[in-house]
């Protein structure tokens, strides 16, 4: 069954007078307050059209970059290959 917006206004404007303390001569400042929460809760639920999606970025270069003076091929050995090169002691 659905709430017609008047039906939700007055039903909240009751919680806030409620929640207030129940003040005397304040029904109009309820009415309003409530009226506003519940037109804006209804806005924000509202479908919304349809963005554009957002156009793919270029991909950016992962190759990294060698650190200033590194010399060319520097730390790409794996460990223990230098060892593994070297003749055995006699």
């Amino acid at each position: 069954m659905a709430e017609s917006i008047e039906e939700r206004i007055r039903e909240r404007a009751y919680h806030l007078w409620e929640a207030e303390g129940r003040p005397p001569g304040r029904a109009e400042a309820h009415w309003l307050r409530a009226e506003a929460e519940v037109k804006g809760a209804a806005e924000s639920q509202a479908p919304r059209p349809a963005a554009r999606p957002a156009k793919a970025k270029a991909k950016p270069d992962t190759k990294p970059k060698a650190k200033a003076g590194a010399k060319p091929g520097a730390g790409t050995r794996k460990a223990g290959a230098a060892k593994a090169r070297r003749a055995p002691a006699r």
